[in-house]
């Protein structure tokens, strides 16, 4: 159980109905995540677990959270992507309207009411230039979180203990994306794929993200743990390669005659070419076989195999320091998120906290504490009374002995 501290004067309650709150800062200045300079629209991943939170006064499922900014009254946008009290672990993701590069800021989560629905909704916290968001928390099926609702089909192997919760297994077959207009790139167009990904085997050209249509390609892959991304015949130049085991962040944008491919959310080489226009469907694991009687085409990948977790895809080319963010951010230790100590309302007593706290099996220990305690009262009683009767006892066989005997 954390101490709670009392609310600060200078951040007014923002609903009294919210007993508790814990502040978030973000930092993305030179002391926290360093990310050298301002973001907009961010949606940033809260990572709770027993080492910044107690998970104490929170209805079931999280469903009282609320996130609220810097001013103290604007409700942010946010969805949970996980939350499990009993393994003392939640993931959030909480749409933030700006993050400053130079100046800390403060958000506030609520919580502490009952009797407040639900108001998590994922499609509200992307921006509309995400066609696509894949947290894999679902289980049995991924499911897009935009409302583009661009879900994937095909075999789905869940991954336990991804970067985020819980990602996607891939060992050979693909997941298909569909060709919806959301997903479509127009000749010369822009776009932004992310992934993280976890090698389980390295080996030559094997596909993460691939779009092919007629005679074009466009793939984001791995060769012997190289990452490389090509468009039709342009192939970027080789970068320190990938550790199998080990979680990584990949990222390509494209925009303007210039395709860039970020390692760790940093910039790591680029090719100057423009992508075609493609409408089908991506494959995210696997490569397919060019169309019969392309004499030029490019050879087909080999599948990845591994673990992947967060995909997105976007219509526009991400800014770099968007995607530092990401990297920087979404991982265990996250240098851009620190909290600081729960506070509760005027009129909420470290008691009555507690109380509130307490599950049913706890609230059975303390019925059975106290039948105990009434035991015992009650057994101290009935000894200290019989230890009386002795004593009087004795007292008098000693009086009547001293006159029989003569004793003075």
């Amino acid at each position: 159980m954390s101490t709670l501290g009392v609310a600060r004067a200078d951040t007014p309650w923002w609903q009294t109905d919210w007993k508790y709150r814990k502040p978030i800062t973000l930092d993305a200045g030179p002391n926290g995540a360093a990310l050298g300079g301002n973001l907009g629209r961010t949606p940033v991943l809260v990572r709770l677990h027993t080492g910044n939170f107690a998970f104490d006064g929170v209805a079931d499922g999280g469903s009282d959270i609320r996130f609220i900014g810097a001013d103290g009254h604007t409700v942010l946008n946010h969805q949970v992507e996980q939350y499990d009290a009993s393994l003392g672990m939640a993931l959030i993701w909480v749409d933030v309207p700006a993050v400053s590069g130079t100046a800390p800021q403060t958000l506030w989560m609520y919580y502490g009411n009952a009797g407040a629905p639900a108001a998590a909704n994922g499609q509200r916290v992307f921006d509309p230039d995400y066609s696509a968001v894949y947290h894999f928390a679902e289980g049995a099926e991924p499911h897009d979180t935009t409302a583009y609702v661009n879900h994937p089909s095909g075999p789905f192997t869940p991954a336990e203990g991804a970067i985020i919760g819980r990602g996607a297994q891939v060992s050979g077959q693909p997941l298909h994306l569909p060709g919806s207009p959301s997903l479509a790139i127009a000749a010369k167009g822009a776009m932004t794929f992310s992934a993280w990904i976890k090698p389980a085997q390295l080996g030559p050209d094997q596909a993460l993200y691939t779009r092919r249509e007629g005679g074009n390609v466009v793939i984001v892959g791995l060769d012997n743990g190289v990452p490389y991304v090509r468009v039709n015949q342009q192939r970027s130049q080789p970068v320190p390669a990938l550790v199998a085991g080990q979680w990584s962040h990949l990222a390509v944008t494209a925009s303007e005659g210039s395709v860039v491919l970020y390692v760790g959310g940093r910039a790591a080489t680029r090719i100057d070419a423009d992508l075609p226009a493609l409408s089908g469907e991506a494959l995210l694991g696997a490569d397919v076989a060019p169309a019969a009687g392309q004499a030029d085409a490019i050879a087909m990948a080999q599948p990845f195999t591994g673990d992947i977790d967060e995909v997105r895809v976007s219509k526009v080319a991400r800014a770099p320091t968007q995607l530092l963010a990401d990297a920087s951010a979404q991982g265990a230790e996250s240098r851009l998120v620190t909290f600081g100590e729960d506070e509760q309302s005027a009129g909420v007593s470290h008691f009555g906290f507690i109380l509130k706290a307490m599950p049913v099996d706890a609230w059975v220990v303390v019925a059975m504490l106290g039948l105990m305690l009434l035991l015992s009262w009650a057994i101290m009683i009935t000894k200290s009374r019989y230890f009386g009767i002795v004593a009087k006892a004795n007292a008098a066989f000693t009086v009547q002995y001293r006159k029989v005997t003569g004793a003075p």
